[in-house]
């Protein structure tokens, strides 16, 4: 996990839960690159701290992506429930 900090080796501390800390604050583009970067599966999945996803949502979109040989990303669909 990163937290929207800075990226470099010399600015970056764990944190208590083990994940990357960096000193300064970059946003959150900034820390989505970096988590990206040191992803090793095969795909990658953003997700939010406060969302609710289905039981079928990560397998669906995992079919999704094998459909095709070229696909570059898939997105589900964002519902909201009042």
């Amino acid at each position: 996990m990163l937290d929207g900090w800075e990226s470099g080796d010399d600015q970056r501390a764990k944190g208590t839960d083990g994940s990357d800390r960096n000193t300064k604050n970059l946003g959150f583009a900034a820390a989505v690159n970096q988590g990206i970067r040191k992803a090793q599966g095969e795909y990658v999945a953003l997700l939010n701290n406060d969302v609710e996803v289905d039981d079928n949502w990560l397998g669906n979109l995992c079919k999704a992506m094998s459909r095709r040989k070229n696909t570059f990303a898939v997105s589900s669909k964002m519902l909201r429930v009042l």
